[in-house]
């Protein structure tokens, strides 16, 4: 099953309201499609367990080693409002979320062999997981991988005591060949998002999320927030929604952001199944490609997702140029891809539906020439 066209760019809204007589009405939020509803709470007590275990990963992480993840700050980004807030995973070890993941999931890990694939940034979580456990590594790599993360993966392999691997033409492909040979290798198969383990250590975000708001802005406790979070497998946004949802329910709308050229998780949800999407290349390399049929991460987004917001390529790159120059700070297409989601739902934004934003900044490993690639076009914009 396939989804031959690619959804304008705008914000749709997810409809939560139900009839008696089994209908879907529009709600508060607006209906853009009937095909977007979802029970959530048929859902919520699996995700209220993984917000559990979330809780006790982030502990177990301290606890076991101070440094294998950072506490990342929260920039208060005054450029595009008074209550709109960063979350800079771009600032983590290996510049990117996915080190929360890996290392939870290899710390589980019951085999000393690891096997992943990656477009780059679960790569180097799983291989710097890897060098901090004691583990050895074998990483399966599309041919498209971004050459500044190819070049960091190199470097970082010869200390990991990893084997790199490069095949398949995009991810998925990559991580059909990594699974298969781990099965056959007796190996540990660490998915980039298809993995309760990976999921649970995402979700330590939106604790630190909490925590954030509780200390720092305890006048909005009870206030509606928005949290505005990029979709490629959907790893990320199900262990930050779960987490947020489980503890505040009524206070947090998820807001899945995606590139136009690949809108693979909300084309799935929209379905009701997994299917291949129309996808071509894009800024947000980090986010792009295909998903597994069966990734536990589909419920996760239809159940607890409650926009989605498509932004085309011109739409990243402003992102990414107006972070630079406005705030000071480098992100990678994907993460450019929550900022731009923002800036696309002016709906709540306008009718102050949310007292504060959160946009989670996913990564900042971006190559040079992309980023020069940026500035140039965008600064002429603005000329």
């Amino acid at each position: 099953m396939s989804s031959d066209s690619k959804p304008e760019p705008g914000v749709f809204y997810v409809c939560r309201n139900k009839n008696e007589d089994n209908t879907v009405t529009a709600g508060a939020d607006g209906l853009i499609d009937k095909a977007l509803w979802r029970d959530k709470e048929s859902c919520a007590r699996y995700f209220a367990k993984l917000s559990i275990i979330a809780h006790e990963t982030l502990q177990n992480l301290r606890r076991s080693n101070a440094s294998a993840v950072l506490w990342t700050p929260m920039l208060r980004a005054l450029s595009l409002g008074p209550s709109v807030f960063i979350k800079l995973e771009s600032e983590q070890i290996t510049n990117s979320f996915k080190v929360r993941g890996a290392i939870n999931c290899v710390k589980h890990a019951s085999g000393k062999q690891i096997v992943t694939a990656s477009t780059g940034n679960h790569a180097l979580a799983v291989a710097h997981a890897v060098q901090l456990l004691g583990k050895q590594g074998t990483i399966f790599l599309p041919t498209n991988v971004a050459e500044g993360k190819l070049a960091a993966l190199k470097q970082a392999t010869i200390t990991a005591n990893c084997e790199l691997w490069i095949l398949g033409n995009d991810c998925l492909q990559a991580e059909i060949a990594a699974s298969e040979h781990a099965a056959a290798n007796n190996a540990v198969y660490v998915s980039p998002y298809n993995d309760e383990h990976v999921i649970a250590g995402q979700g330590t975000i939106g604790i630190e999320i909490l925590d954030y708001f509780s200390r720092s802005y305890p006048s909005f406790s009870g206030s509606r927030k928005c949290c505005y979070i990029t979709v490629g497998g959907g790893g990320l946004i199900s262990g930050i929604a779960a987490v947020l949802k489980a503890n505040q329910p009524d206070e947090w709308r998820i807001i899945g952001c995606l590139p136009q050229n690949s809108p693979v998780m909300y084309d799935c949800v929209k379905a009701g199944c997994v299917v291949d999407s129309n996808c071509a290349e894009t800024l947000s390399d980090g986010s792009a490609g295909s998903i597994e049929e069966n990734t536990i991460t589909f419920e996760a987004c239809s159940c607890l997702v409650d926009a989605w917001a498509i932004v085309a390529e011109d739409d990243i790159a402003a992102a990414m140029y107006d972070t630079l120059k406005d705030e000071k700070k480098l992100l990678e297409g994907a993460a450019g891809v929550a900022v731009a989601g923002y800036k696309k739902d002016s709906k709540w934004r306008e009718q102050n539906i949310c007292i504060a934003s959160v946009l989670v900044a996913c990564g900042g490993n971006v190559d040079v020439g992309t980023i020069r690639h940026v500035i140039s076009v965008q600064s002429k914009k603005g000329q």
